[in-house]
């Protein structure tokens, strides 16, 4: 059932708790399965091997879940980017918030997501160069949209 919990915090988008909770009962349940594989009982054998299986099964949805999240949040980056883009074909000048987008460019501001707990909104600023575009997909993991590149960066 704890392995429901943790799923749920991942689909929720609970920032780098949930794989660390994850990842060390998979490591719990991997030495129970050890454990009794030294005492030679083979009627706990099933359960502890079913154990570490469902606890596989979520670290495995929580990647997915991240990932998901990740793909969202790029995908409404990437609108942000555009309407950037055109904001400047009409002033010549980046715009100096992602609030200037409105309503001319974009309806409104998204968010990375609309998950719960992670309703941080994307970061933007400006320098002489271009502009920058962040969000952070979970854990301890940043990703930014640098405009002179013109792709998204990973920065941990």
């Amino acid at each position: 059932m704890h392995a429901v919990y943790v799923l749920l915090l991942a689909v929720l988008g609970e920032g780098w708790l949930t794989p660390l909770i994850a990842g060390l009962a998979v490591v719990l349940q991997l030495l129970r399965l050890l454990l009794v594989l030294l005492r030679r009982r083979r009627s706990a054998l099933r359960l502890a091997a079913a154990r570490l299986g469902i606890w596989l099964l979520a670290v495995l949805g929580i990647a997915a879940a991240f990932a998901a999240h990740d793909r969202i949040a790029r995908d409404r980056g990437m609108s942000i980017v555009a309407a950037c883009h055109a904001y400047r074909g009409q002033h010549a000048a980046w715009p100096p918030d992602v609030e200037a987008l409105v309503p001319a460019f974009l309806a409104q501001v998204p968010r990375p997501s609309d998950m719960p707990l992670r309703r941080r909104p994307f970061r933007y600023r400006t320098d002489e160069s271009g502009f920058h575009l962040g969000y952070s997909p979970g854990g301890l993991v940043y990703r930014e949209y640098d405009a002179t590149q013109q792709r998204w960066l990973t920065r941990d």
